[in-house]
């Protein structure tokens, strides 16, 4: 993620901040009417400051509320173009959809990672029945890594990985090839809807059960 955004946000929030301060500050100095101030100038004044002062705190409110959006999709691997292309309230609804992107531990041997992508409805079609199939199959050590981190895209380069969701089984031993990962397509087609492949699941906890 291009760090510009939150560098963005936290500028606006310090830059709000002190206007809501100034504004602040302004109206307590004018809080009594002086000699030379009229009382229906004064009072004109007063709303003024209040007026300023709302919208500041409210342009603040917002400002806050945005960078949270935006720590959240970061961290189900939301990328710049996802934020730049998609509505607010398509990313909120991605966020309370997706799962946060979880780290491989150092010796990821044995592991199965479940490779999404953010916003991506075949993904998001599957998430509700992954929690009961991996409970059901048994299956160990399962992480949820989005494409688009780090991981992901190392995943993706060893395995020539080409769709989302994927099912990866992180072997203890390589194949003759050299490959160290076998990977499978989770998604399957049930008439109109994208239902788990629960079989596919079932051939990466057999290989893991199995100590391959």
């Amino acid at each position: 993620m291009n760090d510009s955004i939150p560098t963005a946000f936290v500028a606006g929030i310090i830059a709000i901040s002190l206007l809501v301060l100034v504004a602040m500050r302004v109206m307590g100095r004018n809080g009594k009417t002086t000699a030379e101030t009229k009382p229906d100038e004064h009072s004109r004044q007063r709303i003024v400051y209040a007026i300023v002062l709302a919208v500041n705190i409210a342009s603040l409110a917002s400002i806050i509320a945005m960078a949270f959006i935006y720590s959240q999709g970061a961290q189900r691997g939301m990328t710049m173009d996802d934020w730049k292309t998609m509505s607010l309230g398509e990313v909120i609804t991605a966020n309370d959809e997706t799962p946060v992107s979880q780290t491989l531990p150092s010796d990821r041997n044995g592991d199965i990672v479940i490779l999404y992508k953010y916003d991506c409805p075949d993904c998001e079609a599957i998430y509700g029945q992954l929690d009961d199939a991996i409970r059901d199959t048994g299956a160990k050590d399962v992480y949820f890594i989005a494409s688009s981190s780090e991981t992901g895209r190392e995943l993706i380069e060893e395995g020539n990985i080409q769709t989302a969701p994927t099912g990866i089984y992180l072997r203890r031993e390589a194949l003759d090839n050299g490959t160290a990962i076998t990977h499978i397509p989770l998604a399957a087609s049930n008439g109109n809807e994208t239902v788990l492949d629960t079989a596919a699941l079932r051939r990466l906890v057999l290989l893991q059960s199995n100590g391959k």
